[in-house]
């Protein structure tokens, strides 16, 4: 079984991380047989209450996740006061380095651009966002409008519901389009047959 982490922090977006926490719990090659394990990771592994106000714990402190096979970056206004993190900084530069996926949502994106793991990448983030993120690294490729972009190891997504569509991007691409489609079905979330249509 993988690890996926998702980071969460005061004024986290909601749909940023629960979106990806529902379908990476959500997904399995048959039922009963989970591919992943879902875990998230707060700064001081204390509790957080996101953007909308909703109280959420924590499994861990950022400083005791260790090299998980996916890292989920989520955006939100809380972004802002991690920006000059240099020990989250030093984290997403080392699971970057060791090649392991990193995914970031909405804002996400930014914390990436500020670590210096996006450089000379295309990348995406939530739409009113793209100035600040290449006032973080000026190297970086922009592609607004679209809805998630994969450069390997890193994949950004746009704002908030996006979140979901490249969770399922990731999940066909490792594990195939009918484990995917599989999940998406589960979910009752109907993008599922657009995101076999990209994939085909």
């Amino acid at each position: 079984m993988e690890t996926v982490v998702i980071l969460i922090f005061d004024g986290v977006e909601l749909l940023d991380f629960a979106g990806p926490y529902e379908v990476f719990s959500a997904c399995s090659k048959s039922e009963g047989e989970p591919l992943y394990r879902v875990q998230t990771a707060s700064p001081n592994g204390q509790p957080i209450r996101t953007a909308n106000g909703l109280a959420v714990m924590s499994d861990m402190a950022f400083v005791e996740v260790d090299q998980p096979d996916v890292l989920i970056v989520p955006g939100g206004n809380g972004v802002y006061a991690l920006m000059d993190d240099p020990t989250l900084h030093a984290f997403l530069r080392a699971q970057a380095a060791a090649q392991r996926q990193v995914l970031s949502v909405c804002t996400g994106a930014l914390l990436l651009a500020r670590a210096g793991v996006l450089q000379g990448r295309p990348a995406t983030t939530y739409h009113t966002r793209f100035d600040r993120l290449l006032e973080y690294d000026p190297t970086i490729i922009a592609r607004p409008g679209v809805r998630w972009v994969d450069s390997g190891t890193i994949i950004t997504a746009a704002g908030v519901s996006a979140g979901i569509d490249a969770s399922l991007y990731y999940i066909a691409r490792r594990y195939g389009r009918a484990v995917a489609d599989m999940t998406a079905r589960y979910m009752e979330y109907e993008h599922w047959a657009r995101l076999a249509a990209d994939l085909a």
